[in-house]
């Protein structure tokens, strides 16, 4: 009877040395678990802590971007503006300016100012 305790004891204590080993593999792999997930939190808020104060600065500088397009835009009109009242004026000074001969022949048209013909660009420009 003796012997049969001793063996049923024995039997237990390798059940339970058995659950204890699983349990301390468990507990090494949550511990290395936690280990990484410890770590990507603190790599997550050392790239993303600075964040908004990037986002606040990005934004004035697209705000002040816009207000200097919005100046540019109002000079870019007004200087089509004038680019038009010239062509027009040189154009009224070109039909009106023609150039006789001492014999009284009409010479080519030219431009008294020496005003060259506007570029392809400037065309470009004064045709919108």
């Amino acid at each position: 009877m003796i012997t049969l305790v001793v063996i049923f004891n024995t039997l237990l204590a390798l059940v339970n040395f058995y659950i204890a080993w699983r349990v301390w593999k468990i507990r090494r792999v949550l511990a290395g678990a936690t280990k990484a997930i410890l770590a990507a939190d603190r790599n997550t808020y050392n790239v993303l802590h600075p964040a908004p104060l990037a986002i606040a600065k990005g934004q004035k500088g697209t705000l002040a971007l816009r207000n200097q397009y919005g100046k540019l835009q109002t000079q870019l009109q007004q200087l089509v503006q004038i680019l038009a009242l010239i062509r027009l004026g040189l154009g009224v000074l070109g039909r009106r300016r023609t150039k006789f001969d001492s014999n009284g022949a009409v010479r080519s048209r030219q431009r008294a100012s020496g005003i060259s013909r506007p570029s392809r660009w400037l065309k470009k420009i004064l045709a919108k």
